[in-house]
């Protein structure tokens, strides 16, 4: 987990990215609504225990800044196929959902 943040922030700190890692769902919908809709665009990296809670609180409230996309992360084939048929799903308030193995 430590390794998969190292790259993704020394992939993006050259263009001018920032990493905020968070843990759970709550934290990332309370950092969400803290922010106003003039920040800069931003992405949703999540594994799939945390993607399924993270998207019920998006459909619930009214957060203005959404992530632009949300890619969730699935450890096995099985992961992979239920978020991939959960992700088609979604409404389209909730934004483009992209699964993919870890």
């Amino acid at each position: 987990h430590r390794g998969h943040i190292r790259r993704i922030r020394d992939t993006i700190a050259p263009i001018g990215g920032k990493l905020v890692a968070m843990k759970k769902a709550v934290q990332v919908t309370a950092w969400m609504s803290m922010r106003s809709n003039q920040e800069a665009p931003y992405i949703l990296i999540t594994d799939w225990r945390e993607a399924q809670p993270f998207m019920r609180s998006l459909q619930n409230t009214s957060i203005g800044h959404q992530p632009s996309f949300t890619m969730v992360l699935c450890v096995n084939q099985r992961q992979l196929g239920r978020s991939t048929t959960w992700a088609r799903s979604l409404p389209l308030k909730v934004g483009p959902v992209w699964t993919c193995m870890q």
